[in-house]
Protein backbone atom coordinates (compact mmCIF):
# COMPACT_ATOMS: atom_id res chain seq x y z
CA UNK A 1 0.00 0.00 0.00
CA UNK A 2 1.79 3.58 -0.65
CA UNK A 3 2.51 6.39 1.87
CA UNK A 4 -0.39 8.64 1.64
CA UNK A 5 -2.34 10.33 4.05
CA UNK A 6 -4.86 8.21 5.66
CA UNK A 7 -8.72 8.40 4.24
CA UNK A 8 -11.39 9.32 4.24
CA UNK A 9 -10.84 12.99 3.22
CA UNK A 10 -13.34 15.86 2.82
CA UNK A 11 -12.92 18.63 0.67
CA UNK A 12 -13.90 22.00 2.45
CA UNK A 13 -14.88 25.39 0.66
CA UNK A 14 -11.19 27.72 1.39
CA UNK A 15 -12.23 30.99 0.10
CA UNK A 16 -14.53 32.95 -2.13
CA UNK A 17 -12.00 32.51 -5.08
CA UNK A 18 -13.27 29.03 -5.95
CA UNK A 19 -10.79 27.03 -3.70
CA UNK A 20 -10.64 23.54 -2.02
CA UNK A 21 -8.47 22.38 1.03
CA UNK A 22 -8.38 18.47 1.24
CA UNK A 23 -8.26 17.74 4.69
CA UNK A 24 -8.45 14.24 6.80
CA UNK A 25 -11.58 13.61 8.46
CA UNK A 26 -10.06 12.74 11.22
CA UNK A 27 -7.20 15.96 11.45
CA UNK A 28 -9.83 18.91 10.79
CA UNK A 29 -7.29 21.91 9.55
CA UNK A 30 -4.81 19.54 8.37
CA UNK A 31 -4.43 20.12 4.77
CA UNK A 32 -3.42 16.88 2.22
CA UNK A 33 -3.59 19.77 -0.67
CA UNK A 34 -5.08 23.22 -1.64
CA UNK A 35 -7.04 23.05 -4.74
CA UNK A 36 -7.49 26.14 -6.53
CA UNK A 37 -9.41 27.45 -9.08
CA UNK A 38 -7.47 26.82 -12.91
CA UNK A 39 -6.98 30.61 -13.22
CA UNK A 40 -7.94 30.09 -17.27
CA UNK A 41 -11.19 28.35 -16.30
CA UNK A 42 -13.09 31.19 -14.73
CA UNK A 43 -15.49 28.37 -12.69
CA UNK A 44 -15.37 27.51 -9.65
CA UNK A 45 -17.15 24.38 -10.40
CA UNK A 46 -14.09 22.94 -11.91
CA UNK A 47 -12.36 23.78 -8.89
CA UNK A 48 -15.35 22.07 -6.93
CA UNK A 49 -15.16 18.81 -9.10
CA UNK A 50 -11.42 18.56 -9.15
CA UNK A 51 -11.71 19.12 -4.91
CA UNK A 52 -14.51 16.16 -4.93
CA UNK A 53 -12.30 14.15 -6.98
CA UNK A 54 -9.09 14.25 -5.20
CA UNK A 55 -10.89 14.52 -2.03
CA UNK A 56 -12.42 10.79 -2.97
CA UNK A 57 -9.09 9.18 -4.24
CA UNK A 58 -8.13 6.96 -0.53
CA UNK A 59 -12.05 5.49 -1.44
CA UNK A 60 -11.22 5.22 -4.73
CA UNK A 61 -8.23 3.93 -4.38
CA UNK A 62 -9.26 1.19 -1.62
CA UNK A 63 -12.47 -0.05 -3.51
CA UNK A 64 -10.11 -0.75 -6.47
CA UNK A 65 -7.82 -2.74 -4.60
CA UNK A 66 -10.62 -4.56 -2.86
CA UNK A 67 -12.28 -5.15 -6.40
CA UNK A 68 -9.70 -6.52 -8.26
CA UNK A 69 -8.36 -8.46 -5.24
CA UNK A 70 -12.17 -10.08 -4.87
CA UNK A 71 -11.81 -10.77 -8.70
CA UNK A 72 -8.46 -12.59 -9.14
CA UNK A 73 -10.32 -14.75 -5.88
CA UNK A 74 -8.77 -12.90 -3.27
CA UNK A 75 -10.31 -11.89 -0.66
CA UNK A 76 -9.82 -9.89 2.59
CA UNK A 77 -9.37 -13.11 4.78
CA UNK A 78 -6.98 -14.43 1.76
CA UNK A 79 -9.03 -16.63 0.96
CA UNK A 80 -11.33 -17.32 -2.08
CA UNK A 81 -14.24 -14.22 -1.56
CA UNK A 82 -17.62 -14.79 -0.69
CA UNK A 83 -20.51 -13.73 -3.15
CA UNK A 84 -21.05 -11.29 -0.52
CA UNK A 85 -17.74 -9.92 -0.47
CA UNK A 86 -17.95 -9.30 -4.14
CA UNK A 87 -21.08 -7.31 -3.59
CA UNK A 88 -19.54 -5.52 -1.12
CA UNK A 89 -16.42 -4.78 -3.38
CA UNK A 90 -18.68 -3.22 -5.68
CA UNK A 91 -20.73 -1.44 -3.61
CA UNK A 92 -17.56 0.17 -2.20
CA UNK A 93 -16.38 1.32 -5.64
CA UNK A 94 -20.15 2.48 -6.56
CA UNK A 95 -19.42 4.94 -3.29
CA UNK A 96 -16.78 6.02 -4.12
CA UNK A 97 -17.40 6.81 -7.43
CA UNK A 98 -20.69 8.58 -6.16
CA UNK A 99 -18.38 10.83 -4.22
CA UNK A 100 -15.44 11.44 -7.22
CA UNK A 101 -19.04 12.55 -8.86
CA UNK A 102 -20.19 14.53 -5.78
CA UNK A 103 -23.68 12.86 -6.16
Amino acid sequence: MSKHTPGPWSARSEDSEGGYSIEPRDEPNSRVVICARPPWSGRADESRANARLIAAAPELLEALVWLTNTTCDVGKSGEPPTMNEHIEAIEAAKAAITKAEGR
